[in-house]
């Protein structure tokens, strides 16, 4: 943004229902920002945000913050360059405060919030922001994707844009991750019916996962991937799609038979650099079973395939060759394609050391990954992925302290939190917007024989009791961001639990069951990839933790605090 800040403008808060009706903010009540009330209904995008740091880093690097100002949520709006406008929370009298550069929008603001016409009119927008709460979410109008998409991600990116103005009206993306290393989203799309929307097509898959970094070279700058469980229904949805767009007299149908007979699972597209440092690009498809031809490069005979029944954003400026590797098929010059037989064969595979953006769609969600922690640049041969934590998904056993009996509590794919039986039979089913953190624990919170169910997402600590009530006072706010946990512990036997949990900065975190730090503990934080949750072994009357990483199995004093070494501890790790 050029030019300082200059106009402040002052207004009362009200949020609009469905229905239109003002009702009043309630301190936690609303999942969403209360502020999102004062966008004017204009915004290209609006970002909400937990502090200013993580304002600075989900929003595009122009964007400056005035030092003295605080805000929660920042819209952008176009008006031949993108004008911030900025807004916080204010006084009793007037809860919300706003700035920009701009004086016009600044009116605007307050002209929407005195009549109720804030974006929360706009039935996609609003169908979509209902959906989030207000911690560290992106809202973008893919209308803009043109100018948004080089804001974001850079002009070299520019070329996604096509792609993304078509899959729907809005979209969302929630921060997964924030670290030095990583900064990472789960993105969802708002897109109604209609079959002019490309993200109907992807709709009509199932769930499954994306498998594209077992092939992409170490070497890879930028890779997308979009999974396919049935390409029959894919295909079917796909020409619905260019129907309603008016593009079907340009579709080749012989590319049905050719993506039906390799049964095509995962769609990629990949950029990265060779030994010699040139860029390369190439097309990459997962098929329903491993060739019997791996590693041998021939002639491509099925030229714009794959961008005519994928889109154009799947076309390379050179696909003469292919070659099957393993269960995948790569199109691309010469040059690629031997570069992806040569990593397969040496396994160098994609492991996180260079600087790169990685999108993903899978299990119905885009999964948007900038990786800013660069590598050597240089090819290693028997190199691997970096080793990843495995979240449980569940559904894990707990008791029903009501019937006694053993019920699977789980979270299914959209968000709900479920209680059922062991037979299947459901209990109930609570709506819910985060994915839990892969642990649930049993605790007697009111110490009266009555469990309840202890869990974590984001970075706040959850208890919901055997009916589906969420407790009264939970969620607590543990100030860094969940990866794995919690695991629960009650070290006295007296029902003051302990909590242990693994962020997502690497670091493993001891609080008790209101998200507070347990006075004395000095925190684990191991240079490598912890892999799990900590495990307590006894020795005498010691108590150590015992943390597996990706390279070994380290040991930590109960406290935490330096890793511990020599004889004394080699016994409790063998």
């Amino acid at each position: 943004m050029a030019g300082l800040m200059t106009v402040i403008g002052i207004a009362v808060a009200v949020l609009y229902s469905d229905t239109g009706k003002a009702h009043a903010i309630l301190p936690g009540s609303a999942q969403r920002s209360e502020f999102l009330c004062a966008v004017p209904s204009d915004a290209a995008a609006v970002v909400c945000f937990s502090d200013k740091e993580k304002g600075r880093r989900m929003l595009p690097s122009w964007v400056e913050f005035d030092e003295d100002f605080s805000p929660k949520v920042v819209s952008l709006h176009f008006n031949g360059s993108f004008v911030p406008l900025f807004i916080a929370k204010g006084d009793k009298e007037n809860p919300v405060s706003i700035r920009s550069s701009s004086e016009t929008l600044v009116a605007s603001s307050q002209r929407h919030l005195s009549e109720g016409l804030s974006i929360l009119t706009d039935d996609s927008f609003n169908a979509l922001s209902s959906r989030f709460s207000d911690r560290n979410v992106i809202y973008f109008s893919n209308e803009y994707a043109l100018r948004l998409i080089p804001s974001w991600l850079g002009k070299e990116y520019s070329f996604l844009s096509p792609l993304v103005s078509t899959l729907s009206e809005w979209m969302a993306f929630a921060l997964d991750e924030d670290s030095d290393k990583k900064l990472s989203f789960q993105g969802v799309a708002e897109c109604g019916k209609s079959d002019a929307f490309f993200m109907n097509v992807l709709k009509s898959q199932g769930n499954s996962d994306a498998r594209i970094t077992e092939v992409l070279p170490s070497s890879t700058s930028f890779a997308l991937s979009i999974q396919i469980s049935d390409i029959v229904k894919y295909e079917d949805a796909y020409l619905k799609f260019l129907d309603a767009s008016q593009k079907l007299s340009s579709f080749n149908d012989a590319t049905l038979g050719w993506a039906e007979n390799l049964g095509i699972r995962e769609v990629s597209l990949a950029k990265w650099k060779t030994v010699d440092g040139e860029d390369v690009w190439a097309v990459l498809l997962r098929q329903a079973k491993a060739s019997e031809e791996s590693g041998t490069i021939v002639d491509n005979g099925y030229k714009s395939y794959a961008s005519n029944l994928f889109g154009p954003v799947f076309s390379v400026p050179d696909e003469s060759k292919c070659a099957y590797v393993g269960d995948w098929v790569v199109y691309g010059s010469e040059k690629a394609v031997n570069d992806i037989v040569l990593a397969s064969t040496q396994g160098d595979y994609y492991d996180y050391t260079n600087p790169s953006v990685l999108i993903t769609y899978q299990h119905q969600r885009f999964n948007v990954e900038k990786i800013m922690q660069a590598g050597s640049g240089v090819r290693k041969s028997g190199g691997g992925m970096t080793a990843r934590v495995e979240i449980p998904k569940g559904p894990f056993e707990v008791k029903n302290s009501g019937t006694g009996k053993i019920n699977l509590f789980y979270q299914n794919d959209n968000m709900y939190l479920c209680l059922k039986e062991k037979d299947g039979a459901g209990l109930w089913g609570v709506t819910f917007n985060e994915p839990i953190c892969g642990c649930v624990g049993m605790v007697d919170y009111y110490k009266n024989g009555k469990l309840q169910y202890l869990f974590a997402a984001g970075s706040k600590i959850y208890l919901i009791d055997r009916l589906g009530r969420f407790v009264t006072g939970f969620p607590y706010d543990t100030g860094s961001d969940i990866l794995l946990g919690p695991a629960v512990y009650d070290f006295s036997l007296d029902g003051e639990y302990t909590l242990m949990v693994l962020h997502k900065d690497n670091t493993i975190g001891m609080y008790n069951i209101h998200g507070q730090k347990v006075s004395g503990w000095k925190g684990i934080g191991p240079q490598d990839t912890v892999l799990s949750l900590p495990s307590l072994k006894q020795d005498g009357e010691n108590r150590y933790w015992i943390v597996q990483t990706a390279r070994q199995t380290e040991v930590y004093d109960f406290w935490g605090g330096e890793q511990l070494k020599g004889k004394a501890v080699k016994n409790l790790v063998e």
